[in-house]
């Protein structure tokens, strides 16, 4: 029993199986994935936010060889691509506690629940969270979580950048 034990990875990697049914290439030909809205799950009442999100890959998704770029991005990013987050909205539109449409223009949910896991990830403060989207080598990233061009969030409205 002095034997190495394997790491995940490399597991993984034996199983010729998994490893050809969960290739990149062959997940290719069912990108988007969607996240699961449970059934009888009403929409969000809100109808309109200040920020909107939106898959915005899916005509990548039929080009293979621009998904399998897709490789040398980080994990945030990747997930990102692959996963179409709109079923989420109905969810957090309930877990807010939104019974009407009425009131002020909310930040979509998805849009919010996404940057904030980017700040997660990256182990940031909030402070440091908005300062990294004012960067130019974040420019990419408010539009990737759907926020309007010189709009982010802040206590009260959007903060320029």
């Amino acid at each position: 029993m002095n034997g190495a034990k394997d790491s995940p990875q490399q597991t993984r990697a034996q199983d010729s199986a998994f490893v050809q049914q969960c290739s990149l290439k062959q997940l290719c030909q069912q990108l988007p994935l969607n996240w699961p809205t449970p059934a009888g799950l009403p929409a969000s009442p809100k109808k309109s936010y200040r920020s909107g999100y939106h898959y915005s890959w899916g005509e990548v998704c039929r080009n293979p060889e621009q998904v399998q770029a897709w490789l040398k991005l980080g994990d945030f990013d990747l997930v990102l691509r692959l996963v179409d987050f709109s079923g989420l909205r109905p969810v957090l539109a309930k877990c807010l506690g939104w019974k009407s449409g009425r009131g002020w223009e909310p930040f979509d949910p998805v849009s919010f629940f996404l940057l904030y896991q980017w700040q997660i990830i990256n182990h940031w403060t909030r402070q440091e969270l908005l300062t990294h989207l004012a960067q130019e080598r974040y420019a990419d990233m408010p539009p990737g979580l759907a926020f309007a061009t010189g709009c982010i969030p802040r206590r009260a409205g959007c903060a320029s950048f």
